[in-house]
């Protein structure tokens, strides 16, 4: 199993830097010492080191947290001790703050139903924040899917209101209350097993959290689209417009028609290929040579697009609201063949 070393300091010189194995084992000046061991399988003596910056420490508590939604036998088997120092004062040792105990302590918050723990130098007060802030459950499946609607419905009120930047930030939060974490271009999903299950309570009672996470996501896609549009961010609105279109297109086949018909309808996927359709076309009428680099992702130019998502809007209502799309961009010129 493992100890981590946490510290203020840079390994080497002033770069933070993470140090594993013979390295971690030379540094000695280190603020807190946690081990992980597994005496139920006999790993009861910690077999790698590592060393991490404070600053850091959240996001090694995250990556945990995930790998436990996925595995949630996981920290049962699992023992931990938390041991404090004071490694500037060693001739003189004088006691660290409450504060600073906390940023060593709280962030395993996040890390809960431990088989066992064992603490040395904490105070009494930040020790027991920490049992108590493990005592909260996590967020069960229909709370994640209930906040990242919530959340989606702030966004869609601002862009009532004309303010795309924070509906942006609303939908980041959606897509984040479902384990999915949105950072510049990158996405990163967690948590499928967690999802694998049927809901009990809530709106969304008898419907498999995958279902109901696939919808969500669909949905949160083309509002996504929708103010990076309007905030005039093309490249991006066609970025993630691309992105999702190709991964839909490797899923297409007749089971996955069948799960729109179902449960979300076709309208949320043709949303997607309009919109993204709308700002591959602006690119393209302005001369972006952005609109050639999404040409090589796929094959042909917006009026392609426009016509792949037509066959999503089946009904007189869902063809009224590829009207009412169009009209809305009518100021970027769409031309009457769209």
């Amino acid at each position: 199993m493992y100890h981590l070393a946490v510290t203020h300091i840079a390994i080497e010189g002033s770069v933070p830097i993470v140090a594993s194995g013979p390295k971690a084992l030379n540094l000695q000046r280190y603020h807190a010492l946690v081990s992980v061991t597994a005496p139920v399988h006999g790993f009861d003596t910690p077999s790698h080191v590592f060393v991490i910056l404070l600053k850091d420490l959240h996001l090694f508590c995250r990556i945990w947290f995930y790998s436990s939604l996925n595995y949630p036998d996981l920290n049962r088997q699992l023992w931990m001790s938390f041991t404090l120092r004071d490694p500037y004062y060693p001739a003189d040792p004088k006691p660290i703050p409450l504060s600073l105990q906390r940023k060593l302590l709280l962030p395993f918050q996040s890390v809960k139903e431990l088989s066992h723990i064992e603490f040395d130098g904490y105070d009494d007060v930040v020790k027991q924040e920490l049992l108590d802030a493990m005592e909260v459950p996590y967020a069960t499946v229909e709370q994640c899917c209930e906040n990242a609607f919530a959340a989606m419905e702030k966004g869609d009120e601002a862009i009532a209101k004309n303010d795309p930047t924070t509906a942006l930030e609303c939908y980041k939060q959606a897509f984040h209350a479902i384990h999915i974490i949105i950072s510049g271009r990158q996405r990163h999903v967690h948590g499928d097993t967690f999802f694998h299950r049927e809901l009990k309570s809530g709106p969304y009672k008898g419907q498999s959290g995958t279902t109901v996470r696939i919808i969500l996501r669909l949905k949160l896609v083309g509002r996504t689209i929708d103010a990076l549009l309007r905030r005039g961010d093309y490249v991006d609105a066609v970025f993630w417009g691309i992105r999702s279109i190709k991964i839909m297109d490797e899923a297409v086949d007749t089971e996955f028609e069948d799960f729109l018909t179902a449960f979300s309808g076709p309208l949320d996927v043709g949303l997607i290929y309009l919109r993204t359709a709308i700002g591959w076309w602006k690119l393209e009428s302005t001369g972006d040579e952005a609109a050639e680099e999404f040409r090589d992702e796929v094959l042909g130019g917006s009026l392609d697009l426009f016509r792949a998502g037509r066959v999503y809007f089946k009904t007189e209502g869902d063809k009224e609201i590829w009207r009412r799309e169009c009209d809305r961009y009518e100021r970027y010129g769409l031309g009457v063949e769209i």
